[in-house]
């Protein structure tokens, strides 16, 4: 399984078998059309695939006995307003395994300290972040190069299973230092 955040590149691949040992497939019809929330990065379909009008991608194809082939595009994710991308290719008409790509995001957080640079001060922190529900995940912070204490969590869905509602992320320090308050 994949995940995909905006702007990612998605590259599908649609494998086709053969299974006859006696005939050749011939002038086998394969379409696949753009998932939605996604846009089709140009000529990258293989193998002299056509884009319609539809936004399908066609592609007529022969394949000799027991020969597999692989077929692929490109498409580029345009929004982040899906919980999953879903695609499905069609072989002569014939749905094939259907395809689902997660959206994730990432969320960065930042510890502004109020402390008039303390001697006091830890050299890291611990950073938890929640999904409305339960702990996720943590991450140790330190001062950064530019003098910031940030971290980024990455990869994080952007919807619940459901598909519909989004998660509300909130963060928050574990192991407050003594001489210290989270605010």
């Amino acid at each position: 399984e994949q995940n995909a955040k905006k702007d990612d590149i998605l590259t599908y691949v649609i494998r086709i078998h053969n299974t006859s040992k006696k005939m050749i497939a011939s002038n086998i019809r394969v379409s696949d059309c753009i998932p939605e929330g996604t846009e089709y990065i140009e000529n990258s379909a293989s193998d002299n695939g056509k884009i319609d009008e539809n936004k399908n991608i066609i592609w007529k194809v022969n394949i000799d006995t027991e020969e597999i082939i692989a077929l692929s595009f490109k498409v580029k994710v345009i929004s982040e307003n899906f919980s999953i991308i879903e695609n499905t290719a069609k072989v002569d008409g014939e749905n094939t395994n259907t395809v689902y790509t997660p959206i994730v995001i990432s969320k960065t957080v930042t510890k502004i300290w109020d402390d008039n640079n303390s001697e006091k001060r830890p050299e890291s922190i611990t950073i938890a972040i929640y999904d409305g529900k339960d702990k996720i995940d943590s991450k140790e912070v330190t001062e950064n190069s530019d003098g910031n204490w940030e971290v980024t969590f990455d990869n994080l869905n952007k919807f619940r299973e459901d598909g519909t509602t989004e998660i509300e992320y909130t963060f928050d320090e574990i192991n407050v230092p003594d001489g210290y308050v989270k605010i």
